[in-house]
């Protein structure tokens, strides 16, 4: 069975960290959108600001160019619409909203993951290592478990074509167990 790699809320923090240590900010906004919006990195980096709608109600973003060639709203976290609300207003709706090629992004993000002391193998498994993935599979595990976000919405969110998609991707990182101990 494959285990997505994932990390906890408090190990993102330390990547985050690091990145900004490493003064690598737009590597560090990207681990942010992927970590808070659980997108895909090449739907990070085609964003756009007409994309994002951080003043509406509720706040979102549009992913236009997704891997399934549909798009999808996503809800912006409040860090994400306090970061993109406090952007400089320097730039046009179809410019894109993170600099930065797939390349050296992931070069970034792969510098930052070994200083932060991320870069294990996957829990129980060996088979797939950290990497910019990894924020997304964080995400969905964090909404799940931690933010009792329903399936079919963390579905939605994450842009798979059906919720049983996200159960056999997650069902085994979500790591709740129950017992007739808890049935009233």
């Amino acid at each position: 069975m494959h285990v997505p790699h994932y990390w906890t809320p408090s190990q993102v923090r330390r990547l985050l960290d690091e990145l900004a240590d490493q003064d690598k900010a737009e590597a560090r906004t990207l681990c942010l959108v992927l970590w808070r919006s659980g997108l895909r990195i090449g739907e990070a980096l085609a964003l756009e600001w007409r994309d994002l709608d951080y003043a509406g109600d509720p706040p979102t973003l549009l992913v236009r160019k997704s891997k399934t060639g549909t798009g999808r709203t996503v809800p912006l976290h409040p860090d994400l619409v306090q970061l993109f609300g406090n952007w400089p207003a320097r730039h046009g709706p179809r410019d894109r909203v993170l600099d930065l090629s797939r390349r050296t992004a992931l070069r970034h993000i792969r510098e930052g993951i070994a200083a932060a002391g991320l870069d294990e193998e996957s829990p129980g498994t060996g088979v797939q290592k950290a990497g910019a993935h990894s924020l997304r599979h964080s995400a969905a595990r964090h909404w799940l478990t931690t933010a009792g976000v329903p399936l079919n919405v963390v579905s939605q969110w994450l842009g798979h074509s059906t919720p049983l998609v996200t159960l056999r991707v997650y069902l085994v990182v979500v790591g709740v167990r129950y017992s007739m101990a808890d049935v009233p």
